[in-house]
């Protein structure tokens, strides 16, 4: 399991949370302090805590203990909080926010989206205008949905009647790497008298308040017969067939 990472705290000095300088995130590009990467809410594979998802093999790529991914999907949710000693010469203790250092195709609000691909700069900025240090975050439009199932990947499914399982999503790019951030999904199926989709509890409180985005659901085995699950987000779509077998009986 991992530790879930929230940006509860956007604006804030290394006093303002409680943190250990250098325990975790991404050392700034000026080495002042530590960017950290924080999920909006559990739509981000990063922090979503699944039986569904091979965490082990997928959480290089999506990064560790609040490091930077290598890349967030595009049109994904996400946040970013910096600790460091910042301070003025006279040695005030400055709070500062993480903001970026153009607005251009970055929306703000309940975190980050960013709209486009391409790397984009992020100041840790103070209201008296001292920018401690800075970062990069690169965007990457997703490729394809993957579909996992008990830690695999998953093209078809076979339940039997009155079964449940966790299916969980997880969006890539091109070069087969996990990409981080919120994308809003949407799931269906194609015969709820023989596949039925429920939602799956969340663990903690989303950030900001800001709509929940479903990166995992449960569905449950109603009766014999073929279903398709799908998921969408945006232009990207994946679709498995899902096979009901009759109940067996003792």
């Amino acid at each position: 399991m991992r530790e879930r990472l929230v940006g509860a705290c956007a604006l804030v000095a290394l006093a303002g949370c409680g943190h250990d300088l250098g325990r975790s995130g991404s050392l700034g590009q000026l080495g002042e302090g530590y960017f950290t990467y924080g999920c909006v809410d559990e739509g981000d594979a990063v922090c979503n805590i699944t039986d569904a998802v091979n965490t082990a093999q997928v959480d290089i790529e999506l990064g560790l203990d609040g490091q930077i991914p290598a890349a967030v999907a595009v049109g994904s949710r996400f946040d970013l909080s910096y600790w460091g000693d910042v301070s003025t010469d006279d040695g005030e203790l400055l709070f500062v926010e993480v903001i970026p250092a153009s607005p251009t195709h970055i929306r703000q609000g309940g975190g980050f989206v960013i709209d486009d691909a391409g790397t984009f700069a992020f100041l840790a900025h103070s209201p008296k205008g001292v920018v401690a240090d800075f970062t990069h975050v690169t965007a990457v439009e997703p490729s394809r949905l993957d579909l996992w199932v008990d830690e695999q990947k998953m093209a078809s499914l076979q339940m039997d009647e009155g079964r449940h399982s966790h299916i969980a999503v997880v969006p890539n790019d091109d070069t087969n790497v996990a990409l981080a951030g919120a994308l809003p999904y949407i799931w269906t199926s194609s015969n709820e008298d023989v596949l039925r989709i429920d939602e799956v509890e969340t663990v903690g409180t989303p950030s900001a308040g800001v709509e929940h985005n479903d990166d995992e659901v449960r569905i449950v085995a109603m009766a014999p017969g073929n279903a398709t699950l799908t998921v969408s987000a945006g232009n990207l779509t994946k679709a498995i067939e899902i096979t009901i077998t009759p109940e067996v009986s003792p």
